[in-house]
């Protein structure tokens, strides 16, 4: 077991740093195990969880449950690189990505 030190209100910034919002006792639940089982430092996850959400932007669709992402240790994964976009690629991809979630919610 390894001895690790994690932020008192870890899971806040876990939760803040996610990037779907649902079943927050679960994923709470989720994150409390993991930090008993003494496994894994807590920077590690939270560098995950924030590369992952900067890579789920683009196909949101595909983004698992909070609870989920932690109980498949998702920190591990091997993420795709984000392919270079210049800044207006990247605007009209967002502009994108927004007018289908209006649509979608509609």
């Amino acid at each position: 077991m390894v001895n690790i030190n994690w932020p008192e209100f870890a899971f806040e910034l876990f939760w803040e740093a996610y990037p779907l919002k649902v079943k927050k006792r679960l994923a709470r639940l989720a994150l409390d195990r993991v930090r008993r089982d003494g496994k894994v430092e807590f920077d590690a996850i939270l560098t995950a969880v924030k590369k992952f959400s900067d890579l789920i932007r683009i196909q949101p669709q595909f983004c698992p449950h909070p609870a989920t992402w932690i109980n498949d240790e998702r920190w591990d994964d091997e993420l795709p690189q984000l392919p270079a976009e210049s800044d207006t690629a990247w605007r009209s991809r967002k502009a994108y990505e927004e007018t289908m979630a209006r649509r979608r919610m509609q």
